[in-house]
């Protein structure tokens, strides 16, 4: 037992042994409460000293293959704090040494403090947050975002907007709906993840940015209950009690939707959408016993005005559409259960780009399915979606 208690009295002795003269330990004062943070290619150490006869701090790394000195801050306070970034540091775990010197080259015992620096490896490593799904919607994208990772701090996205400026936008990691304004429909945009590595990390990275598919561009459907008759005098009339506002009652059961008594082609009706606005799409839906027959439209246009001539006439009035009505079977007679199902859906008819904005609707119809003239229209039911 008191050889154990020699010997280490011994090994205490021999690591103070630089600092003694004469008998006497002289050494400046220690760096104190030694932290280091992680980042990207470097690293910062911060510390304190309390000491005014401090001059100089030697950093070591790399087993001392590596250094860097840096001079003491005595600002007389009670205590210094000293914050030194070191750069250009491969990616690696690290071992810091740092040891006080005094203007007479004393030195302090060395405190040591270990972080791991990351770079291009780390970053190869990184996945971005997954994308569920994007859609773009009157000059504004919805983007629907995954599960965020744990270290995961957020999202960085790049998108030019309609008037062709590049935007920026960060989003958090709590969020899962980001909207885009002023979104330029059919664009394609860039996004990429942020990560803090480590809680005491000092630099946040990003993933490599990636672009997937341009947001699915979608339209809002007006809203049918402002939808009403608007009557001019050279309208088609109502016949068999079947009146216009039938057509948006959300029905295409028979005997509700809208028809015309017999008169000679071309012949119109008007409805007012309740709301100016630039048209995207126009449905309809066929009188489903008379498919493809009877008077379902076959060929029409739609005519728009903000302010309808009172008389009647198409001053005013502008051409926004020419349609027709397709069979997809494309047979002379009769249909297919493709053709019925098409037809039960819906038809379409798409508007163009550059259609202004309206708040009357005009259907001129030159001619149905049965083919007559003078014949009867009939349709039961009708849609729109606005730019």
């Amino acid at each position: 037992m008191l050889l154990l208690l020699a010997f280490s009295a011994c090994k205490r002795e021999d690591a103070y042994k630089d600092f003694a003269k004469d008998g006497a330990i002289i050494y400046p004062g220690k760096p104190l409460d030694i932290t280091a943070q992680p980042g990207m290619n470097r690293a910062k150490l911060s510390w304190h000293t309390i000491d005014v006869k401090v001059a100089r701090f030697h950093i070591y790394w790399n087993n001392k293959q590596d250094s860097l000195i840096v001079p003491a801050v005595n600002t007389g306070k009670t205590a210094d704090t000293m914050d030194i970034v070191i750069p250009g540091l491969p990616e690696n775990d690290y071992l810091f040494e740092i040891i006080s010197f005094d203007g007479k080259g004393n030195k302090s015992i060395k405190e040591e403090v270990s972080a791991k620096v990351y770079g291009q490896t780390y970053l190869s490593s990184l996945l971005n947050r997954a994308l569920k799904k994007a859609t773009s919607m009157s000059g504004t994208a919805e983007l629907y975002w995954g599960t965020p990772e744990q270290t995961d701090v957020g999202l960085e996205i790049k998108y030019q907007d309609n008037d062709g400026a590049m935007k920026t936008v960060k989003v958090s990691k709590t969020d899962t709906l980001t909207l885009l304004p002023n979104y330029k429909n059919g664009e394609q945009f860039s996004y990429r993840t942020l990560f803090l590595p480590d809680s005491t990390a000092m630099d946040t990275v990003g993933s490599a940015f990636v672009t997937p598919a341009a947001p699915v561009v979608t339209y809002p459907m007006l809203d049918r209950s402002k939808f009403a008759p608007y009557i001019l005098p050279t309208d088609a009339l109502t016949a068999w009690g079947w009146t216009l506002p039938m057509l948006w009652d959300n029905n295409t059961a028979e005997g509700s939707g809208f028809h015309t008594s017999d008169l000679p082609l071309p012949f119109h009706f008007t409805i007012d959408l309740g709301v100016a606005t630039s048209l995207h799409e126009l449905k309809i839906w066929q009188r489903l016993v008379n498919l493809y027959g009877g008077g379902n439209l076959r060929n029409f246009e739609i005519w728009g005005s903000t302010s309808p001539a009172s008389d009647g006439s198409y001053t005013g009035w502008t051409k926004l559409l020419i349609c027709e009505s397709v069979k997809p079977s494309g047979q002379v007679s009769g249909y297919t259960p493709a053709d019925e199902s098409y037809a039960k859906a819906g038809e379409s008819f798409i508007f163009p780009e550059s259609t202004p904005g309206v708040r009357y609707i005009r259907f001129k119809i030159f001619k149905t399915w049965d083919g007559r003239n003078p014949t009867s229209a009939h349709l039961m039911e009708v849609k729109f979606w606005s730019k």
